[in-house]
């Protein structure tokens, strides 16, 4: 009667062909021999050593348990509905499971899951995780402690019932460099945003401005706060600083389409929060300027070029540039494309700023 083969051999096997690992470098990597390894990959071992087991495991960034439970014979494994899972780190590293926010306390996993985030669809090599755990010098075992963190990361996920049970894939998975997230790009929003803009972007080129107002709106809407501006090593990855270059980019176009569109009002907030975190963009400041004129707050778009320009004089030494000068200009002679619910609020500006009444007096 031939041996009922441990669920060992086919994971060992299953993982060692994905991560383009050599028996020999396996065995080598987990400590333990060849025919051992070989013996495992057949069946052979009905009941391997706890020992072995751990070792395999942390090689293969699987659960100890896991590897264990016996696999259900003859039997498809359920599909994996990763439509619950939502992974964020704009503002903060944030995990929705099912419409439920989950904290992930350990600040290590907090930190892996970030850097896995920041680098998808890529993995994230053994040695770039190090650099983000830890900071300074790295402890002589830190490929099987990563290992560890990847573990209780998945059980994280399992315990918040929206993990990987038995037989299922799993949200992080091990490749030949390192590990990587396996979820839908409209799952994180860092690449959610992304597209979007992206979309927004192409459709602009091909002069399709609705389309392109609509794709830039929706990529704004996902935005919540600076990359991971809580974790500031994190905060200048490149992915990071791309991400915001791109909300810029993504909110400049989002502006001018509202402004030509007449509709200043839905880009206010979204530009008042870009000028708090860029107060030296002068694109951004102009639109500002342009979007409260726009809505009737000449008096506060005037305040803002103001502000904005004693603080380049103070910072920099410089003037206010083309852009704010013209933006200036087309609030003083009101050349805006005025929503007719604002044309009558002209005469909300005090009489000293007010260019007809100023010319008069």
């Amino acid at each position: 009667m031939p041996t009922a083969r441990h669920p060992l051999d086919a994971r060992v096997r299953a993982h060692r062909r994905r991560t383009g690992l050599t028996q020999s470098r396996l065995a080598a990597d987990a400590g333990i021999s060849v025919r051992a390894l070989r013996d495992i990959e057949r069946g052979h071992v009905r009941r391997p050593q706890r020992r072995t087991l751990c070792r395999l495991a942390a090689v293969l960034g699987l659960d100890v348990e896991e590897i264990r439970c016996p696999l259900a014979p003859q039997r498809a494994p359920a599909p994996h509905d990763r439509t619950g899972l939502r992974i964020g780190v704009f503002g903060s590293l944030s995990i929705e499971l099912d419409g439920v926010e989950r904290e992930m306390r350990a600040c290590k996993l907090r930190r892996l899951m970030a850097l896995l985030v920041l680098c998808y669809p890529h993995p994230a090599g053994l040695d770039e995780i190090a650099c983000a755990l830890w900071q300074g010098e790295r402890p002589r075992s830190y490929r099987n402690l990563i290992h560890t963190y990847v573990s209780q990361a998945r059980t994280f996920f399992r315990s918040a019932g929206s993990g990987s049970g038995s037989g299922n894939p799993s949200y992080l998975v091990r490749t030949p460099t390192g590990y990587a997230l396996s979820v839908g790009r409209d799952q994180v929003d860092l690449t959610r945003f992304g597209d979007l803009a992206e979309q927004g972007r192409q459709a602009h080129a091909r002069g399709e401005e609705r389309a392109a107002f609509e794709f830039a709106a929706l990529a704004q809407q996902g935005w919540r706060g600076p990359v991971l501006s809580a974790e500031p090593l994190l905060a200048e990855h490149p992915a990071a600083i791309a991400a915001n270059r791109r909300r810029i980019e993504n909110l400049l176009l989002y502006a001018d389409l509202a402004l030509k569109f007449e509709q200043p009002g839905l880009v206010v907030s979204a530009l008042r929060a870009a000028a708090e975190d860029e107060p030296l963009h002068e694109g951004v400041q102009a639109r500002l300027v342009l979007a409260l004129a726009s809505c009737g707050q000449q008096a506060e778009a005037l305040r803002v070029f103001s502000a904005v320009s004693r603080r380049l004089d103070t910072d920099l030494g410089l003037r206010p540039g083309p852009e704010m000068r013209r933006a200036q200009l087309q609030v003083l002679q009101q050349r805006l494309a005025w929503p007719q619910s604002v044309l009558t609020t002209a005469d909300s500006l005090p009489k000293s700023q007010h260019p007809v009444r100023s010319a008069q007096q």
